[in-house]
């Protein structure tokens, strides 16, 4: 099994060790007390990408200790249509028996590859253990972890995706221009029985 040099099961992972780590978060990574793959974390049922389908899904997906709602909002508007993730992917239908993957994201003007391990951080959860991050799907699906993974890593650790707006994963995931709209103003609907439109029986 590949165990990535570059991005260890460790805390260097999860965020800086000195400096700028924010006291709150500091708590919460320290809930990680384990690393495990998924086919060790759910022996004989957790070795696959998709789960019960065989193309991402866009719902059932879980955001686990890490405020990447953003993030993880950005992968499900793709997921909408499947081979804009897939494409992503390097052998997307297949979960590969070393437990290696690449992913790609746009990064200045191009397409760059991140490999990864299937390693995740785990907490302690009733008398096992639970992912510390995004978990997997409703339908048993992988990939949302994995790629929350890989994109950890493009951005040093996992600290490092904390808040963020979803034109910044969208221009990531795809490379295609993004525009972002900030209302001013909200105007409150009227719920009155003055809106609630009339209509007229007319004869034919």
């Amino acid at each position: 099994m590949w165990e990535d040099p570059l991005f260890g099961a460790d805390q260097s992972s999860l965020f800086w060790a000195s400096g700028g780590i924010d006291p709150v978060y500091g708590k919460v990574v320290n809930e990680v007390v384990n690393w495990k793959r998924p086919r060790d974390l759910y022996p004989g049922q957790g070795k696959t990408m998709y789960g019960g389908h065989e193309k991402p899904e866009a719902t059932g997906i879980h955001q686990g200790r890490v405020g990447d709602c953003w993030f993880l909002a950005s992968l499900s508007a793709l997921a909408e249509e499947p081979h804009r993730i897939t494409d992503l992917i390097e052998n997307p239908h297949s979960y590969p028996e070393s437990g290696a993957f690449r992913f790609k994201f746009w990064v200045k003007d191009k397409w760059v590859g991140i490999n990864i391990d299937d390693r995740l951080p785990l907490m302690k959860w009733g008398h096992g253990f639970h992912t510390w991050a995004t978990s997997k799907s409703d339908q048993g699906a992988w990939w949302t972890p994995l790629f929350e993974k890989a994109y950890a890593k493009l951005d040093q650790n996992y600290e490092r995706i904390q808040a963020g707006s979803g034109f910044e994963g969208l221009r990531t995931l795809t490379g295609m221009p993004v525009q972002r709209y900030v209302f001013s103003k909200w105007e409150q609907p009227k719920l009155g029985i003055d809106s609630i439109p009339i209509l007229e029986e007319t004869s034919q």
